[in-house]
């Protein structure tokens, strides 16, 4: 059993594959490449599709707290009293908080340190239905990560030193043990100040933007104004300065301002 993509030889294959020992004779080679990735399988367990969609499944349902790895076996365990003793064990041997979901051609078992046992068994009923109907492991490592739910570590370490399920029974229930109307009434009324402040700071600075709209307005008026001006009067020299008997130094003259004012013109 090998944990690898890339294709070789049929025969060279078939050499590794009678060298190594079968996972569902022992988990030990599972266990070793579980620590290298999410994913491990027997020769001719899944497709390339089927491992694809299992370690891109595998990486998004894991979390910081709880990884999710899966093996796919191609035949039934043996020396175990179950597919799940056998994730039991795969779990035990690859250490840390997270699950493992195995499959065999009958059946699936899931492994969890994150959550409570008797979750286990609607898990692997989830996942069997899912793979089944869909005819993909990855939806049922999906449908099993579902019925798991959140992981419970850290909920269960609370529950055990009696400071996360008890902290609310302990803490009363405020001065008089009743509830704090004056409370609510400070709290809503600091709301309506806040909008009132909100509403008449809106409707003075909407005043202001249509002064300013108004000042903006006179003023580009009287720019263009003036130089619609300015170009009724490039229209009337133009004749002259350039009628036979001009003088040069006019035309050159006529020339430049008329630069100038295109160059102005663009930029107002």
């Amino acid at each position: 059993m090998r944990r690898s993509t890339v294709a070789v030889l049929g025969l060279l294959l078939f050499l590794l594959a009678s060298a190594v020992p079968a996972l569902a004779l022992d988990p030990a080679p599972a266990i070793g490449d579980l620590r290298d990735h999410d994913v491990t399988f027997e020769e001719g367990a899944v497709t390339d599709k089927d491992l694809a969609d299992l370690d891109r499944a595998a990486a998004s349902l894991a979390r910081s707290d709880a990884f999710v790895k899966v093996v796919v076996l191609a035949s039934p365990v043996e020396g175990e009293p179950s597919l799940r003793a056998y994730a039991e064990k795969v779990l035990r041997g690859v250490g840390g908080d997270g699950r493992i979901v195995v499959f065999d051609p009958e059946a699936v078992g899931v492994a969890s340190s994150v959550d409570d046992a008797d979750e286990a068994g609607p898990a692997e009923s989830d996942a069997a239905a899912a793979a089944s109907s869909s005819n993909s492991f990855a939806r049922g490592v999906e449908a099993a990560i579902a019925a798991l739910g959140e992981p419970e570590g850290a909920a269960a370490v609370g529950a055990a030193t009696g400071t996360a399920a008890d902290a609310p029974a302990s803490g009363g229930s405020g001065a008089g043990g009743g509830f704090p109307w004056l409370l609510l009434v400070l709290l809503l009324a600091g709301v309506v100040v806040v909008v009132v402040f909100l509403m008449r700071r809106r409707r003075a600075r909407a005043a202001r933007d249509e002064r300013e709209h108004v000042v903006l307005d006179a003023g580009e008026q009287r720019v263009r104004e003036r130089i619609d001006r300015a170009a009724s009067l490039l229209l009337e020299l133009s004749d002259p300065v350039q009628a036979a008997g001009a003088a040069p130094a006019a035309t050159a003259r006529y020339r430049e301002g008329a630069t100038a004012f295109s160059g102005i013109y663009d930029r107002l």
